[in-house]
């Protein structure tokens, strides 16, 4: 029996006996994430003056945009004089002038954004619609057609 004893024993002393490991040796690791600013422009509609515009008379349209910066994001926003220069749309040869505006009103026009004072700093959350005002000023009644212009909104952050 104290054959058995001993081999119990020794099997068991080693789990009930003081650890081997004496000492402790540490280091740190960084965790990290890096969060780039953004900022998006969405297009919620297009400028459409409709058809039969009579040119003797301020012709009114308007549209909205929305912006998405990242939280902490300082920007600016505008949009351009478009591909026919000087806010003018075109069919062919022909032209038809237009102006872009920040209010109803039509006092301020939208600069650039070479020129802009509009921004903000982002949240991270969608802006709310910002509203385009347009207009056609009185002007020589154009050739009959479709005219067309393209202006590009961009936000600068």
């Amino acid at each position: 029996m104290s054959k058995k004893i001993a081999l119990i024993a020794a099997v068991c002393v080693p789990l009930f006996a003081p650890s081997a490991f004496a000492a402790d040796a540490t280091d740190t690791m960084t965790v990290q994430a890096t969060f780039a600013a953004t900022c998006t422009v969405n297009v919620l509609s297009n400028i459409n003056f409709g058809a039969a515009v009579v040119t003797t008379t301020t012709n009114d349209a308007a549209a909205s945009f929305e912006l998405t910066c990242s939280n902490g994001t300082p920007y600016t926003y505008g949009i351009d004089q478009g591909n026919n220069v000087n806010r003018q749309m075109n069919f062919g040869a022909n032209t038809a002038d237009y102006d872009l505006y920040t209010d109803a009103g039509h006092t301020t026009t939208f600069p650039t954004i070479a020129a802009s004072v509009l921004g903000g700093t982002g949240t991270g959350a969608v802006s709310a619609p910002i509203d385009v005002f347009a207009q056609m000023p009185v002007q020589a009644t154009p050739v009959a057609g479709t005219y067309n212009d393209t202006v590009t909104v961009t936000v600068r952050y």
